[in-house]
């Protein structure tokens, strides 16, 4: 036989043997011993407390069905769907919901943030910020995001916890400030305690949670633009029945979808969400986020909202007349006026907007202070595409 044909055999049992011994790590990694139970707890090394096996996810694709709420009935009193306003930071309706706590002024945090499925933590976002004036506390709080993986294509995420469980902390080893991907998997059980929320100064008075289907894509002209957010779905809509009716019992949104709507884009249509043109960082740079879209709960009602770079007030508004509807806005209606006035957390503040559509995928816009009369287009004219 020559060298080549001793070579091959060879070279196929050493690749048999890599691979069989990488499946039997991650099987020791992935079964390692944790707490146990939703009390706080991680899985537990196997079996449950009943001595039945563990049935971690298995790597499919799709989504999967919550059956656990991620906090207590009465830890919340309201959800908000997607699409809510909120500039510069969310200058572009939000991608995940909110949990609005009962009583998020509470320290140490009472609340219990729970896996809603099985799954493996994947990433932690770890962040501090100050104390506000008037908290009781000085010196910096940690804020961390957690991300839950439960399929290959199928993710949630929980934004604003206060502290993280130690048995997490522990099995994620060093974090730093930024994103934290995890390189040995950390499995969670349904109903486990990942986390709480709440604190002094009312610093998180809300869990946020994401549902990302890598197999979704909404209708952003440019969904490459928008990272996860182009995949996101509204968790509510996959916790089981009853827990879904009971979710939505505390959604004020009665339009459908009663989950709420981020995208809004049409080609040609002054609608939607649009970038200062030659933006570096579609993501980061909020300041020059402009939507044209409509009210989170009453999707009826149009808004404008900016995250900067315009010489008016950032914030929400909402438009005299309620006319004309940006979706029916294009090229052949020229040039448009909005006279606005702000919503809830900006009343008072007036402002101008001229826009006008000028090409499938460009608008040209410039704000003015107030309501003067007669405003045209000058050299301060910006221009936004998608």
């Amino acid at each position: 036989m020559s060298e080549r044909g001793i070579a091959t055999p060879v070279i196929v049992a050493v690749l048999l043997v890599i691979v069989v011994a990488a499946g039997i790590g991650y099987f020791l990694i992935a079964r390692q011993p944790g707490p146990g139970g939703s009390q706080g707890g991680g899985p537990d090394g196997g079996t449950d407390e009943h001595g039945e096996e563990d049935n971690y996810p298995e790597p499919g694709e799709g989504p999967i069905t919550f059956t656990c709420l991620p906090l207590n009935e009465n830890d919340y009193n309201e959800i908000y769907p997607l699409g809510s306003l909120s500039p510069p930071g969310h200058t572009f309706p939000t991608d995940h919901v909110y949990f609005k706590l009962t009583t998020p002024w509470t320290y140490p945090p009472p609340y219990q943030v729970k896996a809603p499925a099985d799954g493996i933590i994947t990433e932690i976002y770890y962040s501090q910020y100050d104390w506000p004036e008037g908290s009781g506390h000085f010196g910096k709080y940690d804020d961390y995001s957690i991300t839950i993986t439960h399929t290959s294509t199928f993710k949630t995420k929980f934004g604003h916890l206060l502290e993280l469980e130690n048995w997490v902390l522990e099995q994620a080893g060093t974090l730093e400030l930024g994103w934290n991907p995890i390189e040995t998997p950390v499995p969670v059980s349904v109903g486990d305690v990942v986390g709480r929320l709440a604190g002094a100064g009312g610093v998180q008075g809300d869990l946020d949670m994401w549902a990302i289907d890598e197999k979704a894509t909404l209708n952003f002209i440019h969904p490459e633009k928008y990272g996860t957010a182009a995949h996101a779905v509204c968790p509510l809509d996959y916790f089981e029945d009853n827990l879904k009716a009971t979710l939505y019992q505390k959604v004020s949104r009665t339009a459908e979808p009663r989950g709420g709507k981020i995208d809004f884009d049409q080609p040609g249509k002054l609608v939607g969400n649009w970038f200062l043109e030659n933006i570096t960082d579609p993501l980061g740079e909020w300041e020059k986020h402009l939507v044209f879209v409509y009210d989170r709960d009453d999707p009826t009602q149009i808004r404008i909202s900016w995250g900067g770079m315009l010489p008016i007030t950032v914030g929400v508004y909402e438009v005299e007349g309620n006319s004309p509807d940006p979706a029916e806005v294009s090229a052949e209606n020229g040039i448009i006026v909005y006279r606005l006035r702000g919503t809830t957390n900006w009343e008072g503040e007036t402002a101008t907007i001229l826009a006008q559509v000028v090409g499938n995928e460009r608008i040209k816009v410039e704000a003015f202070e107030g309501h003067p009369s007669n405003p045209t287009f000058t050299s301060n004219a910006k221009y936004y595409t998608r």
